[in-house]
């Protein structure tokens, strides 16, 4: 069974017409070091927490999980990410996409989505919630940086990674700015991001949940509950 297409939530980012000519910038935390203490920063990270506030748990879980989403655009993070956070173990669920494309329009950095992703996770970590970092979480330096502060703040990290073939994900991906484009040119388009996802390693040392992209909801969620670790309590 494969996932309808009504069932898929998917964004297609026009960040994906700039970042897919180049490399992912792994040094982004060092340059945007600064981004934190400039005056618009605050304002805009309160409105993303007012702006979440209605979507928050109504528990806290006794233990700490913080999901980091690994998959190409169109395999199905953010509707795997919303079924973690409704019905496996409720969580906060923190796209990039929705900070950078729908919140904080006027952004003139990709990489300041992530300064406050980042940021969001680690205050939310702090009030006693379990988080899902929805994004691709391609390369290796930076999902290590991610799992760093998770544990800082008392998270267990689990990495989701989802694969899917290169037709379905072209499939599944909706337009972003009004943007038209067939699913051969999307096709085209995704063979730029193989070479920058990084599979996981054993030096990343978290627990590692494979998901076939391309297999029916139900089969998702069976797949995620026969996890222990991932009943909450």
């Amino acid at each position: 069974m494969t996932l309808k297409r009504s069932e898929v939530r998917v964004l297609y980012c026009p960040l994906m017409e700039t970042e897919r000519k180049k490399i992912f910038d792994d040094n982004w935390r060092e340059r945007l070091k600064d981004y934190s203490s400039t005056p618009e920063y605050q304002a805009s990270l309160e409105k993303l927490k007012k702006a979440l506030e209605p979507s928050l748990p109504k528990e806290k879980p006794e233990k700490k999980l913080g999901f980091v989403l690994m998959g190409i655009p169109g395999s199905g993070k953010s509707t795997i990410a919303e079924m973690i956070a409704k019905e496996i173990y409720p969580s906060v669920v923190i796209p990039s996409t929705w900070i950078f494309f729908e919140e904080l329009k006027g952004l003139d950095d990709y990489y300041k989505a992530y300064v406050f992703q980042e940021e969001l996770g680690r205050f939310y970590l702090e009030q006693g919630y379990s988080i899902v970092m929805d994004d691709c979480n391609r390369t290796v330096k930076n999902r290590t940086a991610v799992y760093s502060w998770m544990k800082e703040h008392g998270a267990e990290p689990i990495m989701v990674r989802i694969e899917v073939d290169r037709w379905t994900a072209a499939r599944r991906m909706t337009l972003k700015g009004g943007e038209i484009k067939t699913d051969q040119e999307k096709y085209d388009d995704l063979a730029n991001w193989y070479p920058q996802m990084q599979e996981p390693t054993e030096s990343e040392s978290v627990k590692i949940i494979k998901i076939n992209g391309n297999q029916s909801l139900d089969e998702i969620k069976k797949l995620l509950k026969s996890y222990p670790s991932l009943t909450a309590s």
